[in-house]
């Protein structure tokens, strides 16, 4: 794939578009920790970065697209967001997530950073919003103002 091709497919994906599983060596479901109020915020936005990620990478477009934002999702079809996903699984395969560092929690809008093992993967400042009690994605461009 052209350099070109990989910026725009990453672009699209992850304009649109990570929790581990949640499952142990065993594919059970690991039991998690109790979280002290200060460090839920986070530990939330992080599993849902990694949820994210892991549905975008799958392809698992009905899960990427229920973890948009309203904005975002009024502006991608789930089919679209499926296409790109598609494409985005045969040319990256399943990348590792390696890192989650969240940038900036305020309210309910977060920035985080996050790296892969394929650094061309590798995002830096993606917008997140907390709706209805989840964390977001709100990566889809914002309409210009006239």
């Amino acid at each position: 794939m052209r350099p070109a091709s990989v910026a725009v497919t990453l672009a699209a994906v992850f304009l649109l578009a990570t929790a581990c599983s949640g499952t142990d060596a065993s594919g059970r479901h690991a039991a998690r920790p109790a979280l002290s109020p200060a460090a839920k915020p986070t530990a939330e936005l992080e599993a849902a970065v990694r949820a994210y990620s892991q549905a975008n990478f799958a392809p698992d477009a009905d899960t990427a697209y229920g973890m948009l934002s309203r904005r975002c999702a009024a502006v991608v079809s789930r089919d679209v967001l499926g296409r790109l996903l598609d494409a985005a699984a045969a040319s990256y395969g399943h990348p590792a997530l390696r890192t989650v560092t969240i940038d900036r929690i305020r309210g309910t809008s977060a920035q985080v950073s996050y790296t892969y093992d394929d650094p061309a993967l590798s995002q830096t400042g993606q917008d997140w919003l907390r709706e209805n009690g989840r964390w977001k994605a709100d990566m889809c461009p914002r309409k210009s103002q006239p």
